[in-house]
């Protein structure tokens, strides 16, 4: 009997610091690779297995970031990232703080202006499942989030068991859009990005409401110099976000929403499906990736291409019905007496 993977044991897979082969990466001798010797397809054949050797992406730096924003008509210190300085207190303000635990509960941060929410988080309606998924992330607090028309669905591993839960995107994410087209989130600063056709959105998890609020300047247009509609965003191992319709994509920074580089995704990223929508996990070198064909595939970031793959059943994974019809659901048929019944007494 064949057990079907839960994406949870799939996470755990690509994230473990052992590779799929059983050998520790640290100690796997180094190949190098003249790149006179490569084929059409940039691939050699070592040991009889054929690698493939991707172009390598350009790193910018800091003055040469500058001046592409100043190309942009941007100034960079116009906008510069805030830097969190924390000063050492001493032991009487420490002492006065533990005096007062209110405000050190209920005074918002300064600067911040954080409107409170007066209703709470409600789960979406009983809905039918989708044919396939539009975007798929794995957010800051561990969470997966998948994107489907208009809703948008949690999993998450609570007590050791996988739970799930299903809402409206624009409840999720306060001020968010009606659907997605591409998500990512920022391994380094924690910022989820969603991709709305051409309009960009930037949030951050709030924890103590259990929701994205949204960042700074956010949304915004995508520069009108990337010439296409994200449909994939991700963010690569030397920390560049790509974003990408398939066929093309451009190193993006969503924070000055700039593109820093472009080029064929398959001369930089070879063998990544043109039907993958999203990382359900992004491990240390592998990637775990969502097809639009509802499949999950698991992509090595150092052979550069895919190693297994695993096809899902949409009501498995996430909230919703197989079928549902709220005219006609046994969830509502006897919630209350019809007139004429038994149950039913004239007072």
């Amino acid at each position: 009997m064949r057990i079907k993977p839960t994406l949870a044991f799939l996470v755990l897979y690509t994230s473990c610091c052992v590779n799929l082969h059983g050998v520790s990466a640290s100690r796997r001798p180094k190949i190098i690779i003249d790149e006179s010797q490569l084929d059409v397809n940039r691939s050699i054949v070592v040991g009889g297995e054929r690698i493939f050797v991707p172009k390598h992406l350009p790193k910018l730096s800091r003055a040469e970031k500058y001046a592409l924003l100043r190309k942009e008509g941007i100034d960079p210190f116009a906008r510069k990232r805030r830097t969190v300085k924390k000063n050492r207190r001493s032991l009487l303000e420490l002492n006065a703080l533990s005096e007062t635990p209110w405000k050190i509960q209920n005074t918002a941060s300064k600067g911040v202006d954080l409107l409170p929410l007066k209703t709470p988080l409600l789960s979406a309606d009983p809905h039918n499942c989708p044919e396939h998924f539009d975007a798929i992330t794995e957010g800051h607090n561990h969470r997966t989030y998948i994107f489907a028309g208009e809703y948008v669905y949690q999993i998450w591993r609570e007590d050791g068991l996988q739970q799930r839960a299903g809402y409206k995107i624009s409840d999720l994410f306060l001020d968010g859009p009606r659907r997605v087209t591409a998500a990512m989130t920022n391994l380094k600063s924690g910022v989820t990005v969603l991709f709305d056709y051409r309009k960009v959105y930037r949030f951050r998890w709030s924890e103590k409401v259990k929701r994205f609020r949204p960042a700074r300047n956010s949304p915004q247009n995508l520069n009108e110099k990337i010439k296409f509609v994200p449909r994939l965003a991700f963010q690569w191992k030397d920390g560049n976000i790509i974003i990408s319709d398939g066929q093309r994509f451009v190193t993006y920074d969503p924070y000055w929403n700039v593109a820093t580089f472009e080029g064929n995704i398959t001369d930089y990223f070879p063998n990544i499906p043109r039907d993958a929508i999203g990382l359900a996990h992004n491990g240390r070198s592998t990637f775990l990736l969502l097809t639009w064909h509802n499949g999950l595939q698991i992509y090595d970031m150092k052979k550069f291409k895919i190693v297994q793959e695993y096809p899902i059943s949409i009501n498995d994974y996430v909230a919703c019905l197989v079928e549902f019809n709220k005219f006609n659901s046994p969830l509502l048929k006897n919630v209350l007496p019809r007139f004429g019944s038994p149950a039913f007494k004239r007072v």
